[in-house]
């Protein structure tokens, strides 16, 4: 298999678990806790792994912040592959878990 159709598999995979994972943060404050507290760890047993040393924040909106995530710095990207790096990144969510190196262990 190519690794672009396992990358395209992962992010599939991947996007229904982000998804979840975030129902389960906002309808169960202890889960949310833990994903606060450990969140490799919820992730894991939710079948996404992360390279070693690879750091996971997790961050909440609230009324007064919003928070603006801009996918890896990429060198090189033409004027026209910057905008479509972006489009990727801000219409999948896993896009930027698989730029991340996250892994779906998951079938």
């Amino acid at each position: 298999m190519a690794a672009f159709e396992t990358a395209s598999q992962d992010l599939a995979e991947i996007n229904k678990i982000l998804h979840k994972i975030t129902v389960a943060a906002l309808l169960d404050p202890s889960f949310l806790a833990r994903l606060n507290s450990d969140p490799i760890a919820v992730f894991l047993e939710s079948g996404i792994t992360f390279p070693a040393g690879k750091v996971v924040e997790v961050h909440q909106q609230t009324e007064k912040t919003f928070h603006f995530v801009l996918p890896m710095a990429q060198t090189g990207l033409s004027a026209d592959g910057a905008e479509k790096y972006a489009s990727m990144q801000n219409e999948d969510p896993g896009n930027s878990a698989i730029q991340g190196g996250a892994r779906c262990t998951k079938p």
